[in-house]
Formats: structure tokens, sequence, C-alpha cells
């Protein structure tokens, strides 16, 4: 397969330099990875971006340190899982959510028998501690402001 494969690409040369291979098992397949490319994310408070990256299965080992990529099947073969090539992101220039500790759960202000509210101080943060206007965090992320306790 890895020969019909290399044929496939051109890859005559890495084909003789196979033949002359001495040792078989010192041949391995991995996935080569590409960079991340930048987030997607254009404006702040949207939905989140995405960031692609290449990949391709290569062919490695040989004396002369040369690599040959083949389609992804041989790496499949040799049982070999393909990483992630999308992952989600955050524009890193975006404020995020920061949240203080929660107030303590006071008897004197229950709201029924035993149960009482907490409530804690969430900011829309710059990274360099600018507070943002709430709109551009993401609303889907925001922490909760209030929590039910028992007292």
């Amino acid at each position: 397969k890895v020969r019909q494969s290399l044929e496939s690409l051109g890859e005559f040369r890495f084909i003789q330099k196979l033949e002359n291979l001495k040792e078989p098992g010192k041949l391995k397949v991995d996935y080569q990875s590409g960079d991340w490319s930048p987030c997607s994310q254009q404006e702040c408070g949207k939905p989140d971006g995405a960031q692609v990256r290449l990949l391709k299965c290569r062919v490695f080992g040989l004396d002369d340190g040369s690599v040959a990529y083949v389609e992804d099947e041989i790496c499949e073969a040799y049982g070999i899982l393909r990483p992630p090539s999308t992952k989600a992101c955050h524009n890193p220039d975006c404020p995020e959510w920061e949240s203080n500790d929660w107030t303590e759960c006071s008897a004197s202000r229950c709201i029924r028998e035993q149960t009482s509210i907490q409530r804690r101080e969430v900011k829309c943060i710059f990274v360099n501690g600018t507070v943002a206007d709430f709109g551009l965090c993401s609303r889907k992320d925001r922490p909760k402001i209030k929590k039910e306790c028992q007292n």
C-alpha cells in the first residue's frame, strides 16, 4: 500500500530508497501537523471562531532523513489516528468574563426555609484590566451572578 501511494503521488526517488532499505522495521509513519491559523473570530461578543491546520501523512525513517508524503489511508492502515485539524477559538484581543467570590450564605436573607441567595460581581474585562461593555464578552460564557444556598 505504501508503494502504491508513493507511486500515485510521483515519489519515485523515495521508492528507490525504500528498495535499498536494509531494515524495513525502521520505517515510520505519522501525521505532520502545520501551524494553527489565526482565529477566524472577527467581532468580540459573537460566537467563537475557528482555527485550522494542515495535516499530512508522512513516511520517514530512512538513513538519509528523507520524508515522503502519502495518502491518509496509509496512516490509517498503520493505526495512526488523525489529529484534529480544526478547533474553536476566541480572538485574543477580545475581553473575557471575570467574577469575584460568592457572598456568604446569609441566614438573614432567606427566600424560603433554610435557603438564601449568594451573589457575586461579574465583569467583562480586557487583558490590560480595563472594564469593557458586557456586549463585547461572549453571552453564552457569562458566569452566573446569583445562586441558591443552604444555611
